[in-house]
């Protein structure tokens, strides 16, 4: 009689476990960092970019409906050399620009987002800090409603940031471009 009521519990239990366990998540940073030219004296200029590789997989045998991929790249503003897309950010603070995608996973299926790039310029001084702007770190949380099923951040610290997400676009100048000139 007991072994019945053990198994009885476990098969509750089981029955109970959340739905975060049925989705599965991989996200691949792909950054590249390249010098820009302007070379100052002892100072350079460089632009940095960041988009992710994301991957979601369905590992139950039942179909998950209205599922929500929220996604964005975090930028620090290290003050000084400044472009527009820094603009209402102080010196040391952060931002996350990223967005949203609807996804419908069929039973044992797996979907791959590749999101935009977000850019970060700057200037590197061969013995001061480097000014401008540095991508930080991302996050990706997987939601089914207001629920989060998945979630992933590098480093964990960039989670503040991310909770006021910023439009991709909105990291851009107004002829279109990146980070870039200075507003000294």
């Amino acid at each position: 009689m007991k072994r019945l009521f053990a198994i009885t519990i476990i098969t509750l239990t089981g029955m109970a476990l959340p739905m975060a366990a049925q989705v599965r998540l991989e996200v691949k940073p792909v950054t590249s960092k390249k010098d820009v030219g302007g070379v100052y004296g002892n100072a350079a200029e460089y632009v940095q970019s960041r988009s992710l590789a994301i991957n979601i997989q369905n590992t139950s045998a039942k179909p998950i409906l209205g599922i929500t991929v929220r996604w964005g790249i975090v930028k620090m503003n290290q003050g000084g050399y400044v472009s527009r897309s820094s603009k209402g950010l102080r010196s040391g603070q952060s931002a996350a620009f990223g967005g949203e995608e609807s996804v419908d996973l069929k039973p044992l299926e797996s979907k791959r987002i590749e999101t935009s790039a977000v850019e970060a310029g700057g200037r590197r001084w061969n013995y001061l800090s480097p000014e401008g702007e540095k991508l930080v770190g991302h996050g990706v949380q997987v939601l089914i409603g207001d629920k989060v099923m998945a979630e992933e951040f590098v480093p964990p610290t960039v989670k503040n940031a991310f909770k006021e997400l910023r439009p991709v676009g909105s990291d851009r100048d107004e002829d279109g471009k990146g980070s870039g000139k200075s507003k000294r």
